[in-house]
């Protein structure tokens, strides 16, 4: 039996926190935080639709819940669906300052992660679902 599955990508480009350590994100995926639907679907990004999805702390949680290896949580400013494209950031700004997003991040993950300035990035996330 042969199984076709087809990826998808979409692309965004924002400031937060980006966590790659496999314990790190191991830790939150086996949390109770994780199975908390309504917290995590209020923080969530439909990577399917067109439009970033509007949350009320205006912050986002992108996760790879297909091999766990990384969490995002933080400013979105850009999404491309499906594909790479070109974008001039030089000088770009953001809506929320670091300290903004680091405090979301530390109550959001509180008791299962503790984050400080020099954890947030702005950057180019490539995210396949």
């Amino acid at each position: 039996m042969v199984i076709n599955m087809s990826t998808n990508l979409t692309c965004y480009f924002g400031r937060g926190i980006f966590v790659e350590d496999e314990k790190k994100v191991k830790h939150f995926f086996n949390s109770n935080l994780n199975e908390n639907d309504d917290l995590i679907d209020s923080y969530s990004d439909n990577s399917y639709k067109k439009d970033i999805t509007k949350t009320e702390s205006g912050l986002h949680l992108i996760s790879d819940g297909m091999s766990g290896k990384y969490l995002f949580f933080g400013e979105l400013k850009y999404k491309f669906n499906n594909g790479f494209s070109s974008i001039l950031v030089e000088n770009e700004t953001f809506m929320y300052n670091k300290l903004y997003i680091l405090s979301k991040a530390n109550e959001f993950f509180s008791g299962i992660l503790n984050f400080e300035e020099d954890d947030i990035y702005t950057m180019f996330l490539p995210h396949y679902h």
